[in-house]
């Protein structure tokens, strides 16, 4: 048998190299081939890849193409391999000596589908290391169930190989998260998976690594790769996946901000709501604290098209009301939503809106920007008391100045600046960049 190994690099040129001597130093009987995919580097990652070409011909073949990211170049490097299994290997990671050896052994031997292996991970901003351990049963054939359950490292490509069968179903995603999104899927589609105990891969986390931090738009791709994940997955695996997934996000909920995650978590009640894993395990059981948190209904109202800046990368289905030449009543408004005034730009997910409850968010001069109101809010009451249609910028208005008098104990409404949610939520207004948040 055949093992090709897929390596995408995009301005590598730092760590690259530690990949490939690790692949180009296997301790092996078993044919093997590393193809390399330059996903369009603008720093010398191609002159490193050069040199390990000329070095090692009869391993390597390096492949460049226009920056796609990391999903379509792994679809392209499959394209160029001939082996009759597929792993990979990110630039900045590498494996050891051993790795192709004990991955295609346990192959052959157990005429597996897929092979798992522990891994290494090392964290450079934390200084911290850890030895992953893909599953307390050390047996040799996985139970797949208990795998996508309870496995530490189910959603990884990398410490993995697969049969080249399996890419003729599947293929990577434009995307972040693009493991997340179609790794456990594939487990769900397997007749036999195969355990290596041993850390046979090395993760290495540093501060360029795309998932360090949730400063980069794409990274809430997240979203979408959870909800790809439970509808592709073999439903005779679900109830397993949706635990998964429900462990998952408890464990990811601090990173970019609760409620970006309260939507997610509501929009996946049906998943959750009955699931004896779920109901049984103490920890997982409290994700369904979450979904009694009351969210504000998913409308955006707005004077003309709404700025979305990039969140258009994972907005959720937002009910967006162009309220352009028209009068808004309080039935067009009572069932609540956001009103942002026609000047400002959302630049994250309005998730986090939603969980903040009856709010106002003031700009420069007292101005607001935004307000979230739940169904029959008594502020908006208070608004059509005296008239019963306004124009929404005249709404917004209106509410600054009660909310200026009255305060926010009599309408039970909060009040936030910009720099009150900075990190946590991001407003632009068109015409002074400095309002950024």
């Amino acid at each position: 048998m055949k093992l090709s190994i897929i390596v995408t690099a995009f301005n590598e040129e730092k760590y690259i190299h530690r990949c490939l001597d690790s692949l180009a130093k296997q301790k092996t009987n078993f044919d093997y081939e590393v193809i390399i995919v330059n996903d369009g580097s603008t720093d010398h990652t191609q002159d490193v890849i050069d040199q390990y070409v000329a070095d090692f011909g009869n391993i390597f073949s390096s492949f460049c193409k226009k920056n796609s990211g990391q999903g379509l170049s792994r679809n392209f490097g499959i394209q160029q391999s001939s082996g009759d299994y597929i792993g990979y290997a990110d630039a900045d990671d590498w494996v050891e000596p051993e790795f192709v050896e004990q991955m295609c052994l346990s192959a052959q031997k157990n005429d597996a589908d897929v092979v798992v292996c522990d891994v290494y991970k090392i964290f450079t901003e934390q200084k911290f290391e850890e030895n992953v351990i893909s599953l307390n049963d050390k047996s040799e054939m996985v139970d797949i169930a208990n795998y996508i359950r309870n496995g530490q490292s189910n959603s990884y490509s990398w410490n993995k190989i697969y049969k080249r069968s399996i890419w003729q179903q599947f293929k990577f995603k434009k995307m972040a998260y693009e493991d997340l999104d179609i790794i456990i899927p594939i487990l769900s589609n397997c007749r036999r998976i195969a355990y290596v105990a041993a850390p046979l891969y090395n993760y290495y986390k540093h501060s360029g690594t795309t998932t360090s931090a949730y400063r980069n738009p794409r990274l809430f791709d997240i979203f979408t790769a959870y909800k790809d994940l439970l509808r592709d997955v073999n439903q005779q695996f679900i109830k397993d996946a949706e635990f998964c997934v429900a462990k998952r996000i408890l464990r990811n909920i601090d990173t970019p901000g609760l409620g970006y995650f309260i939507q997610l978590i509501h929009g996946l009640v049906p998943y959750f709501k009955h699931n004896k894993f779920i109901n049984e395990d103490r920890y997982v059981s409290e994700i369904k604290y979450f979904l009694k948190t009351d969210l504000i209904e998913n409308k955006i109202f707005v004077s003309g098209e709404l700025a979305l800046d990039a969140a258009t990368f994972y907005k959720f289905d937002e009910n967006i009301v162009d309220c352009t030449n028209q009068v808004c009543t309080y039935s067009n408004l009572k069932v609540g939503g956001i009103l942002l005034r026609k000047d400002v730009e959302l630049a994250s997910p309005i998730g986090y809106l939603r969980a903040l409850g009856n709010f106002v968010l003031f700009g420069k001069n007292h101005q607001i920007l935004a307000v979230g109101m739940q169904r029959e809010s008594l502020l908006l009451q208070r608004i059509f008391l005296e008239q019963q249609a306004f124009h929404l910028e005249e709404i917004l208005d209106e509410i600054g100045s009660l909310v200026k008098e009255d305060g926010n104990i009599i309408f039970d409404i909060k009040k936030y600046s910009i720099l009150d949610l900075n990190n946590k939520l991001k407003i632009k207004k068109g015409y002074d960049k400095s309002l950024n948040i």
